[in-house]
């Protein structure tokens, strides 16, 4: 029985049987014998075609043109030939002819010139094949390009001559899914395709084959320890993106040889006839880089200042990474792990070199194919135009493949940092999730970002929480650590640090530390910076490199230009200004403890020496639970307003200094009312925990809710003012006094006065 053409899906997908036979395309076997299922069955359609044909049936006409799609060096050109010479054999096309072009053979710059290019080219192919490599190319030219525009114009006169020319197949070439893009954008191309073959990648067990072939052929041996060494090569290649399948091991064999012929030329060792394990070309030579062992990986770490913790769970992944490599060797069935990371912290506490070291780590191991790092921010995957961010963090995603993506400030893909709505970024963690998931195997994602906010995107998001295999928790450097780091990069750039100096560098971490938006690692490189450009104006030739106390900065310039004001200076820093700022600090820590018995505050300090700048900072243990109760987020809005409370019963009122206390008591309030629903218009949910939104964005009955909350807030912050004004009195004193006055003293004089 004949197969004919209404028997026949014309849209098939033949899986494409490797081809290994020989080593290289040229010792393929191109005859007429039966080959691989998907040519075969070509064969056989395209002879009953023909049989059809001849006896005189009513057969549709029918078209034999093709996609070959794979990645490159899997025989695709070679195929195609074979193609040609069957359809010739059969009588489909009149001449085995094929020609080869690419798709940027058939594009110009000039309007117009693209047809006539793509017109020429296919006259030169017909009565055979024109063979397209690249074909993707056609319609994927670089975005505002005019040359998009020219490919498509080549695409057109492709598809009019498949349709109106009988003695012509065309074969279009390429990646599997930019091909794929290519005919599911053009219905008319898409009608006119009669298969579609696939072509695998080759096996490292194949590779080996093929290399194999090629020394049988150049008369060469290779020893076992070759061997082996080129099946870890070829295993270890064969999963990186741009992998060449049978132009790599042609690679191979060509370095082999060269450094066999430099072997036997310099050295005079070993056979003529024989490669050497020590000929084989290493990942090093091949890739151009140097690849990190475990060793040097584990001691770039070590040689971290501070992170014990870090460090430890690190050296944990390494071990359970290592045990599921070796439980596969053993031929045990262990479920996938998944290795995307959260790093969370305060800025400046190392995520980023960590980053760095865990995947030097994952490659050194050889559970990423490369150490490419790729560092972004959530700005750089979301776009400012709909439906544009999936495709910009597909971008960045193609780009990372193979090695570590690493994105800063990832909780930002809640709300959206480009500001024009959260619908942006939504797209643009959909498109990361689903990557987190395709790509596991060549892809490690480490999100890092604020502790709170970084549990927020979690807690928001139980696609994206569900694939995170490791959490990683970043805690800010002790005052002995950034000295540590001060003293020892400066001695890396060749300077000498007197004790002094670190004395005046331990000072200034010491009062900096704990203040809101402290940049740990940062600030102490911004200290050096500082510390360096004052050496560079007062040093003498005998203390050429040697950092004096001198050379540090003071703590009122390191203030100006890193810190954040408590009440911003208006003038001159008076005795006044002092004692209402102490008053102000005093007020909060005053509430927090009549209130709840406690207080987070480590330590108040005020501008003692009259330097100008910042007038006092205060300092703040780690923020406890995020989820409060009904009483405690009560309680916190009180203690907002305790320093405006404080200014207001000794002053009689309150400074525009107090705009950042009202800003988190009214973001407090809010909440309260309108997101959590624990006021008593009920637990109606107005606004969400991720929304960008202010009173006014509230119905106004809600906004009335919010104003009640906070004038119930400041009133009763008043009357504890009033009810302990001696203890704050004392406090705000001392305060002056001092200058500083620590989380242990306030406790001290509460309970001396509330005993």
């Amino acid at each position: 029985m004949y197969m004919r053409m209404q028997d026949i899906s014309l849209t098939k997908h033949f899986k494409l049987r490797e081809f290994t036979e020989s080593a290289t395309a040229e010792r393929h076997r191109i005859v007429n014998e039966p080959g691989p299922e998907a040519i075969e069955n070509l064969r056989c359609l395209a002879l009953a075609y023909k049989r059809d044909l001849r006896r005189g049936a009513d057969v549709s006409r029918m078209h034999f043109h093709m996609l070959f799609e794979g990645n490159p060096g899997t025989g695709k050109t070679m195929v195609a030939r074979i193609v040609a010479r069957i359809l010739f054999e059969i009588g489909i096309i009149p001449t085995s002819g094929f020609k080869e072009v690419t798709a940027k053979d058939l594009i110009s710059s000039s309007v117009g010139e693209s047809a006539r290019l793509t017109a020429r080219a296919i006259k030169r192919a017909r009565g055979g094949v024109l063979f397209i490599d690249e074909a993707y190319s056609l319609i994927t030219a670089p975005k505002n390009s005019r040359a998009i525009e020219h490919g498509k114009d080549s695409l057109a006169e492709l598809v009019k001559a498949m349709d109106e020319y009988d003695d012509l197949v065309v074969i279009m070439a390429g990646y599997r899914d930019r091909m794929r893009e290519m005919v599911s954008t053009n219905p008319g191309l898409q009608s006119r395709i009669a298969y579609r073959l696939e072509f695998d990648d080759y096996t490292p067990e194949q590779l080996l084959t093929m290399f194999g072939r090629i020394a049988e052929k150049a008369m060469l041996r290779v020893d076992d320890e070759a061997m082996a060494r080129l099946s870890e090569l070829f295993a270890f290649h064969s999963r990186l993106d741009d992998f060449g399948n049978g132009r790599f091991v042609a690679q191979v064999f060509q370095r082999a040889n060269t450094n066999r012929a430099r072997r036997i030329e310099h050295d005079g060792e070993g056979a003529e006839d024989e490669l050497l394990a020590q000929d084989i070309p290493t990942t090093s030579d091949l890739l151009g880089e140097h690849i990190p062992d475990v060793t040097s990986t584990r001691e770039a770490l070590n040689r971290l200042i501070g992170m014990e913790d870090i460090k430890r769970e690190i050296l944990g992944l390494e071990t359970a990474v290592a045990f599921r490599r070796d439980a596969r060797k053993r031929g045990m069935r262990i479920p996938a792990q998944s290795l995307h990371m959260v790093f969370s912290g305060n800025p400046g506490t190392g995520k980023t070199t960590i980053a760095r070291i865990v995947g030097k780590l994952l490659f050194a191991m050889d559970v990423l194919p490369s150490s490419k790092f790729v560092e972004v921010t959530a700005r750089d995957l979301v776009s400012s135009f709909v439906g544009d961010s999936a495709d910009k963090c597909a971008e960045v995603i193609a780009d990372a493949r193979g090695g570590v993506l690493f994105i800063d400030e990832a909780y930002s893909l809640i709300t959206d940092p480009t500001g024009n709505g959260s619908s942006h970024a939504k797209e643009a963690l959909a498109e990361l999730v689903k990557a987190m998931e395709d790509y596991r195997d060549s892809l490690v994602v480490i999100l890092a970002g604020y502790t709170d906010e970084m549990r927020t995107l979690l807690d928001t998001n139980p696609g994206m929480s569900s694939r995170i295999g490791y959490h990683f928790d970043f805690p800010d450097y002790s005052v002995d650590e950034l000295v540590s780091m001060f003293e020892s990069h400066l001695q890396s750039f060749g300077f000498e640090v007197g004790e002094a100096a670190l004395d005046a560098a331990r000072k200034i971490c010491s009062y900096f530390r704990g203040v809101k938006d402290f940049g740990n690692g940062r600030f102490v490189s911004r200290l050096i910076q500082e510390t360096i450009a004052r050496h560079s104006v007062q040093y003498d030739h005998e203390t050429f490199s040697l950092i004096s106390a001198d050379d540090v900065p003071s703590i009122a310039h390191m203030a100006q230009i890193s810190a954040t004001e408590v009440i911003a200076p208006g003038g001159v820093v008076d005795e006044k200004v002092r004692q209402r700022v102490a008053y102000h600090e005093t007020g909060h820590a005053l509430c927090a403890l009549a209130i709840s018995g406690q207080t987070d505050i480590t330590e108040i300090t005020v501008d003692k020496e009259n330097q100008g700048g910042v007038l006092g900072h205060v300092l703040h243990s780690a923020s406890g639970s995020l989820s409060l109760t009904v009483e405690e987020l009560r309680r916190r809005i009180t203690v907002h307003f305790g320093g405006m409370a404080a200014e207001q019963v000794v002053y009689g009122s309150y400074t525009a200094g107090n705009a950042d206390d009202l800003e988190k008591a009214t973001a407090d309030a809010i909440r309260y009312v309108a997101c959590y629903g624990m006021s008593d218009l009920g637990f109606v949910q107005y606004v969400r925990e991720t929304d960008e939104y202010g009173v006014l964005d509230l119905p106004p009955h809600v906004q009335d809710k919010v104003n009640e909350v906070l004038t119930d807030a400041f009133a009763e912050a008043c009357a504890v003012v009033e009810q302990h004004r001696e203890t704050m009195d004392l406090m705000a004193a001392v305060l002056v006094e001092t200058g500083i006055l620590t989380g242990d003293h306030i406790h001290v004089m509460w309970d001396q006065r509330n005993d």
